[in-house]
């Protein structure tokens, strides 16, 4: 079967992130604030070498300059073989390469690895993102779907139907997936940029209200979840709270709580904890210490979310566990 493989310019995915932006998931970063499309990046293409085996140019020293002199680290490689026709070469192996006089070929080898992200639209998922970048450096982002023809009575236009894959990874691409729009390149850096902080910050406040708002209507008395605080949580709660109103404003306690402390209120209310699913001992204790720690960080504009791997597997499971609890918050609420 022939695929299609189609690059996006940013005017492409200006059009089709305003026809699409009702229709993204509530936690998705837009890609034009995301990744670089692949026409502004630097590409590396292969060319035909005997015996019939892509290589690529010879100028791989002045690959290298160039790339360091934007400061990029990987650049998308048009290979012409696989799925997409693209992968990802990182700087330090195109180094290697010219150090040992090699040339860069088709060899997985030189790749690197699960650089490919398949997604349902230009809106990226939030959670399907930070999961990608627990176990990888880099993703060609991408939609296949199954383009079928129709010949309307006027011959002149050809429309094209959309059946959508599922927003992860997919090794080998269904059989049905005939045509792939190529977004552009991500890189684990790019988890640090504004837009991606702002869909997170979003999701962190999503969750503090719904938390709050489930305290404050299964709690009688403020006191009867302050207690269950540490001292430290206790006297700056009913500090503030006091001070508050002797300035004549009206707030309520929980409105004065953190992330961390909701969640230790639900966590130690066993009622509550099993209704929202929260695991119990070691490990819901290991979740909330997760989401803190994420929370900290998104709250403090001048501190990366991400410096590695590691960073984004904690993220990401911080991620997964807001996502979810947040769900059952609002299905409770409903």
């Amino acid at each position: 079967m022939t695929r299609t493989v189609e690059l996006m310019h940013r005017s492409d995915m200006d059009i089709e992130s305003m026809t699409l932006h009702l229709h993204s998931p509530k936690y998705s970063v837009d890609f034009r604030h995301l990744g670089r499309p692949i026409p502004e990046c630097v590409v590396v293409e292969l060319n035909e070498g005997p015996p019939g085996e892509p290589i690529a140019d010879l100028g791989l020293p002045h690959l290298v300059d160039t790339l360091k002199i934007h400061f990029f680290d990987q650049a998308p490689v048009a290979t012409g073989v696989g799925p997409i026709g693209y992968r990802v070469v990182a700087l330090e192996t195109l180094e290697r390469l010219v150090a040992a006089g090699e040339l860069l070929t088709t060899d997985d080898a030189h790749y690197q690895p699960n650089d490919r992200l398949f997604v349902e639209m230009v809106y990226v998922p939030l959670d399907a993102l930070f999961k990608h970048f627990a176990s990888a450096s880099s993703a060609l982002v991408c939609h296949a779907y199954e383009a079928r023809r129709t010949e309307p009575e006027d011959t002149t236009l050809v429309t094209l139907q959309a059946t959508p894959i599922i927003s992860h990874v997919i090794e080998p691409l269904p059989l049905s997936a005939n045509q792939v729009d190529l977004y552009g390149l991500v890189t684990l850096a790019d988890l640090n940029r504004r837009e991606v902080r702002r869909v997170t910050y979003d999701l962190v406040l999503d969750l503090e209200r719904a938390l709050a708002e489930l305290i404050a209507g299964r709690f009688n008395e403020a006191w009867d979840w302050i207690q269950g605080l540490g001292e430290g949580s206790q006297v700056r709660i009913l500090g503030q709270w006091t001070v508050s109103r002797r300035k004549m404003m009206q707030i309520e306690e929980v409105e004065l709580a953190m992330l961390n402390e909701l969640l230790t209120v639900v966590r130690r209310s066993e009622p509550l904890r099993k209704q929202l699913e929260i695991p119990a001992g070691k490990q819901g204790d290991s979740l909330i210490w997760k989401v803190t720690e994420f929370r900290n960080k998104v709250m403090h504009p001048a501190r990366q979310l991400v410096l590695d791997q590691s960073d984004a597997r904690k993220a990401s499971e911080a991620i997964q566990f807001m996502a979810a609890l947040l769900g059952r918050l609002e299905k409770t609420a409903g």
